[in-house]
Formats: structure tokens, sequence, C-alpha cells
């Protein structure tokens, strides 16, 4: 008398069959350089929310930078006055001067968490650890938001400036960072200060440029210098285009007086830095040897 298999042996036999095609394939797949991509847990990278992020951890990450570089983290002087500014000008009392004194606790946790007390030196190893752990930071900002001027000035400075901030050079990982930021700022078509960021990268890139042909390295030609030029004006014009719809539809007024200020002055201070750079490739061409 035949008996029908019991109803688990099939679904058992094709849950065995894929786990052998998986490790059979798995490795083939892992190696095909097209499908190596970096990872995006919930959309959040590039995204709206994303940018919000971007600007949420760049306080964290100046102090992890600063506890990386000097072993503490630093306070602006302006904000220890105006600290003590305040606490000055608070009613005296049993009750303000116990929240006084809790305030100053917390303040002095808080610096105390993150203050070197070894009397000896950072080693080589702790510089190349806080540096590493840095590094990491600033990468996780900067794929939150490319176009976040800070986060991508900030990785690209980490990543030509020694720990001691000796001068390396245009390493092909940062002109890579640039390429990159220009490319994906410029794809943005509703917002004018991405555009502020990739100019920021020419700038970067032919700052660099400079120092190498100062040197009398033969790396970068005037051609170059003058490609990477043309690509700032067409920031710089992209800027002043969205700009001008921005103010058409009112959206400047959307914003905070101190950012659009920011804006403002970081406008001009690209302005200034094209023509610093044109004046220096048209020096370098009238003093070329013939």
């Amino acid at each position: 008398m035949n008996k029908s298999l019991p109803a688990w042996i099939p679904s058992a036999a094709c849950i065995a069959a894929g786990v052998a095609s998986l490790v059979w394939i798995g490795p083939r797949l892992s190696q095909r350089k097209e499908l190596n991509f970096p990872l995006n847990p919930f959309g959040i990278n590039r995204s709206p929310y994303g940018e919000v992020a971007a600007m949420a951890v760049q306080g964290p990450i100046s102090t992890d930078f600063n506890v990386g570089m000097y072993g503490v983290a630093r306070q602006k002087k302006s904000e220890q006055e105006g600290d003590k500014q305040a606490n000055s000008n608070k009613p005296k009392g049993l009750r303000s001067g116990l929240l006084g004194n809790i305030h100053r606790l917390i303040e002095d946790m808080r610096i105390a968490h993150v203050q070197r007390t070894n009397p000896r030196p950072a080693s080589e190893a702790l510089k190349t650890h806080l540096r590493s752990e840095a590094e990491d930071k600033l990468r996780f900002a900067y794929r939150l938001d490319p176009s976040h001027y800070a986060s991508y000035t900030a990785l690209h400075f980490f990543l030509v400036e020694g720990i001691s901030g000796d001068y390396k050079k245009l390493t092909p990982e940062a002109a890579k960072l640039a390429e990159d930021t220009i490319e994906y700022c410029l794809s943005i078509d509703n917002d004018p200060r991405p555009a502020l960021t990739a100019a920021a990268a020419c700038n970067n890139i032919l700052q660099l440029m400079f120092e190498s042909y100062k040197r009398g390295e033969d790396q970068y030609s005037i051609a170059q210098m003058e490609a990477v030029l043309k690509r700032f004006d067409q920031c710089v014009a992209a800027y002043n285009r969205i700009a001008q719809e921005w103010l058409d539809k009112g959206n400047w007024e959307r914003l905070s007086d101190q950012r659009v200020g920011d804006i403002q002055e970081r406008y001009q201070f690209n302005l200034r830095m094209r023509q610093t750079a044109k004046d220096t490739i048209e020096r370098f061409r009238q003093n070329k040897p013939k």
C-alpha cells in the first residue's frame, strides 16, 4: 500500500536546495564590483531626514575631533564668558544658588567626560585610534548629506592634512571626494546652498593644485587648473540662478536671519577665492618658462 510522503519533506528539500544554491553562488556575487555598494539603512542617506541628521551631528563630531587632536573638548571663549555673565546676572537666593551649583556640576561633568588626564603625551597608537574614530564620524556625517558645507570641508581637511597639521597633497581619495561632491551638489536644482558646497570643492582642488605647482611638481598643468576654475564658475552660476528663484518664491524668508547671513558670507568668500584663483593662474602663465 503506497503511502504519501509527509508534507514537511518537500518544504525541507526546497529549503536545502536554496541554502545550497546560496552557498555556491554567494561568493561569486560578492566579488562582482557592480554589486558592491554602500549600505543605506532605511534610505536615510541623501534624504531630507539625512540632511537634518547631518546638521544635528555637527556638535558631537566637533567634540570628537578636538579630543582626537588636542586631548580635550574645547569650548569657545565667548561661550565661557557668556555663561559666567549669565550666572552673575541671576538673582541671589537659596533656590537660585542651588540651581547654579547643579548647573556648574553638570558642566564640570560634561567637560571631565572628555578631558585628558594622563600626564604623558598620547602614543602613536592612541593617535591612530582617535584619528580613525574621528574619520569614521566625519564620513558618517558626509554620507548623510554630501551637500552639507561643514561635513564636506571637515572631511576634506581630514584627508589632506596630517594630525600635526602638516600639508600633504591632493590624494586620489580627496580628489574623488571633491568630484563626487561637485557632481552630487550640482544635481540638486531646488536649493542654492549645495552649489556653494560644490564651489568649495572646486576651490579646495585649486588650492592644492597651486601648492603642488609652486613646489615645482609637474602633476598639474595650467590647462587643468583652468578647467577646475571653469567648473567653479558653473557652481557660482548655479547658485545665482537658484538663489534668484528662491527670491521670487519668497523661500529666503523661511530661513533665520543668521542662516541667511552665513550663506551670504559663504557666497562672498567663494567669490573672493574665485578671483584669487584666477589671478594665481594668470601669474603662473606669465611666469612659465618659455
